[in-house]
């Protein structure tokens, strides 16, 4: 999988499961690594339907290697307690100088408690 559709489908991912599962805690976890996976599943294969991989194989191998990325990740975000997620995938955009446009997207805004 390259790399930008490997980002892709993580932010896509990511950002599904926050809208539903807002606040990762210990108590929630198993909650939130059952939304995870299913949410893996349906965009990967939204995603796989559009790209049509050669060897769909390896295509489900990538997305294993990134299950088990998102798990780690997810099971970090529960044990942390000083820091919290304000905004995932923040979009932006400013006006600079009158003329210029700049946007983008934050991956992740947190608060210290």
């Amino acid at each position: 999988m390259e790399p930008g559709i490997r980002g892709t489908l993580f932010h896509a991912v990511v950002e599904a499961l926050f809208a539903k599962v807002p606040d990762v805690n210990p108590e929630n976890l198993p909650l939130a690594l059952d939304e995870l996976d299913s949410l893996l599943w349906e965009a990967s294969n939204k995603l796989m339907a559009q790209l049509a991989p050669a060897v769909p194989m390896v295509w489900q191998l990538d997305v294993e290697q990134l299950r088990a990325d998102l798990r780690g990740w997810l099971v970090h975000v529960a044990d942390e307690t000083a820091w919290k997620p304000l905004h995932l995938e923040w979009r932006f955009e400013e006006l600079l100088l009158d003329k210029y446009r700049v946007g983008g997207r934050v991956d992740l805004i947190e608060e210290n408690a």
